[in-house]
């Protein structure tokens, strides 16, 4: 069974209060998040779904959030596109003729001769070093999400 939107557990937290409004105590217990978090979610519900608050407050500090228009406002229980259980997929699987092959011997490599007097060794001058453009370089990053 799918779980309930945050948006949705929300939107039952403050249509259940009524008048008399829900602190961020219980929202955040509610909610399982912190109470620093409370008003994103807030924002998200007035940013989506155009939630209208009032907020009870107490000098500058917000003591309790008031939903002012929760008959006219809809929230959905579920994610867009969601449906609540997960399908098993199957996929067909190719056989492939297995062959025996010979295994590959390494390839014998240089013995590197480090200095022991903490000096820097110098690569060999064959040594290629490829360059990356700027345009392999944003290519690379994107794909990494950086």
């Amino acid at each position: 069974m799918a779980k309930n939107m945050q948006l949705y557990t929300l939107f039952n937290i403050l249509k259940s209060a009524g008048s008399k409004g829900v602190t961020k105590a219980q929202v955040s217990k509610q909610l399982n998040v912190a109470e620093n978090s409370v008003p994103v979610y807030m924002f998200s519900m007035k940013k989506y779904f155009k939630a209208e608050f009032t907020t009870i407050k107490n000098g500058r500090a917000i003591v309790a959030y008031v939903l002012d228009n929760a008959d006219k406002i809809t929230v959905p229980q579920f994610r867009k596109g969601s449906t609540g259980s997960k399908k098993s997929v199957t996929k067909a699987i190719a056989k492939k003729n297995k062959s025996v092959s010979k295994p590959v011997k390494a390839a014998k490599t240089k013995s590197v001769n480090i200095p022991s007097d903490g000096s820097v060794a110098i690569p060999d001058k064959d040594l290629h070093v490829a360059e990356i453009s700027d345009r392999e370089f944003d290519d690379i990053r994107s794909s990494l999400g950086l």
